[in-house]
């Protein structure tokens, strides 16, 4: 960010000559507490508006200066530490001035929106599978369901880097390198302050042997398409959603989740309709949120295969051993049923 983009442009300046009730009126009709002294194209002062009332005349070393094409962060600095205004010169005249009256403007816009909030690193979510799947319906809707969080969405189908936009409430970025470790952690340093990032990878398979460092990987499987399943392609799935449940025969679908219980106990089976109804999503969205809630300190840790392990919910073959708990969503006939 430069000066120019933090300046109050045109400065009422006054000379050593300027009487203090001339001064005085000149700050009542701009409605400012800084009038800058120059004498001959030099820095001789500044007047200052106190909040007890009275104006009182400080010299030059209160005055930074620079120019509009400076770094911002170095008059906010200069504000911070000692100066009472900086004056921004542009061809020989003074072109903009920035106060504390700035300062605490840029603040309050920086608080307003929440840059600087501090957070742990994000939970980063990868959105995964091919064109048409449902994956972009998905995580538009999912955007809407976790208003308590702050999410960005990383757009790994796109052409090119572009910049930070907005996406249902959500900051977005164009990031077609995301689905290399560099790109998606350059992404994600572009969205800073995310408690939740996730990011929609390029079309194709869900491929077990790319990862890019992300924290979870959800695989999106088109409910119409299930026959072509392939188990060993959901080998790093942290779930799986089987989306556009509402165009695919029940049936077919309830025999791909049973299959995928079997196979992947400890993996969670989401059965959603994002484009037709709310049929599973809050389901799925409330698993984001337990993810996020751990990260923050804000709830209890999900319960993944690792962690069911550690606790012996799996016997020596690897099997789901009773008393586990799982977070699985399963379709039937009267809608999406929770648990197991």
């Amino acid at each position: 960010m430069k000066v120019s983009d933090v300046m109050s442009a045109r400065p009422i300046v006054v000379t050593s000559t300027s009487r203090r009730q001339t001064v005085r009126r000149l700050m009542e009709q701009a409605g400012v507490h800084h009038i800058p002294v120059i004498d001959e194209g030099r820095v001789a002062g500044v007047w200052l508006a106190t909040r007890e009332g009275p104006l009182i005349l400080l010299g030059p070393e209160h005055v930074d200066q620079t120019v509009p094409e400076a770094d911002a962060e170095e008059a906010m600095t200069a504000l911070i530490e000692d100066s009472e205004a900086v004056l921004v010169w542009d061809a020989g005249v003074p072109a903009g001035i920035v106060t504390p009256s700035d300062l605490r403007a840029l603040v309050r816009d920086a608080l307003r929106i929440r840059v600087g909030r501090r957070y742990p690193a994000p939970v980063v979510a990868v959105i995964c599978g091919p064109s048409g799947a449902g994956k972009t319906t998905l995580l538009t809707r999912t955007l809407s369901l976790l208003p308590g969080i702050e999410i960005g969405v990383v757009q790994g189908n796109a052409k090119a880097d572009g910049p930070p936009v907005e996406l249902g409430g959500a900051r977005a970025v164009d990031a077609p390198q995301a689905h290399w470790r560099s790109g998606l952690r350059r992404a994600v340093k572009r969205l800073a302050g995310a408690e939740l990032i996730l990011a929609e990878d390029l079309d194709g398979p869900v491929d077990p042997e790319m990862t890019a460092g992300e924290d979870l990987q959800i695989a999106v499987l088109d409910a119409r398409d299930l026959a072509s399943l392939e188990d060993r392609r959901l080998r790093r799935a942290s779930a799986v959603a089987i989306c556009r449940a509402d165009q695919a025969d029940p049936a077919a679908v309830d025999a791909a989740v049973a299959a995928l219980r079997e196979a992947r106990p400890d993996v969670p089976v989401f059965v959603l309709a994002a484009g037709h109804d709310d049929r599973g999503l809050h389901e799925w969205a409330a698993w984001l949120a337990k993810h996020v809630g751990a990260r923050t300190g804000d709830g209890p840790r999900p319960r993944t295969a690792r962690a069911a392990r550690e606790r012996g919910d799996f016997d020596h073959t690897g099997a789901f051993a009773p008393g586990g708990v799982i977070g699985l969503a399963t379709h039937r006939a009267g809608g999406t049923v929770a648990g197991r």
